[in-house]
């Protein structure tokens, strides 16, 4: 009664056997739920806006400009952000706001602007985003020479 049983080949109890292959089922397990989890945990962060750290590139800032444009934002803050009575000046906002102030100013609103969280895709606050936080220099006034001969 007391003797182990042994599988084919005799070499390996077969108690042990079941044992590792169960041990290897719940190691593998565990390793792809902590990739699931590290996974989620990655995606999450990087929309978190607060740590994470965000590149802005040529063509996010192009695509930027471009909602700026159709998502009307024009009609408040004037053409390329220069302020209108309705709207401030955000020629220089990415030097004078960070990038998680300025996200949250676009998302939530406030101060008189509506709130653009709902409106705004993911990927279309990201642009904007990106093209904000790059005006960080006032547009050159075009014009102030010519004429001066």
């Amino acid at each position: 009664m007391g003797k182990a049983r042994w599988s084919w080949n005799e070499a390996v109890p077969v108690d042990s056997v079941v044992f590792m292959s169960l041990l290897r089922r719940v190691i593998g397990l565990s390793l792809l739920l902590l990739g699931c989890f590290l996974l989620a945990e990655s995606v999450w962060f990087s929309q978190d806006g607060g740590s994470a750290v965000h590149a802005s590139s040529r063509k996010g800032r192009e695509a930027g400009a471009t909602l700026f444009h159709v998502k009307g934002c024009e009609h408040c803050h004037g053409v390329d952000g220069v302020g209108t009575d309705k709207g401030p000046d955000l020629t220089t906002i990415g030097k004078r706001w960070k990038r998680t102030q300025i996200e949250q100013q676009v998302i939530h609103g406030g101060n008189g602007m509506p709130a653009f969280g709902e409106v705004l895709l993911p990927d279309e606050t990201k642009s904007l985003l990106d093209y904000l936080s790059a005006k960080k220099k006032a547009p050159k006034q075009q014009g102030a020479n010519h004429g001066a001969d």
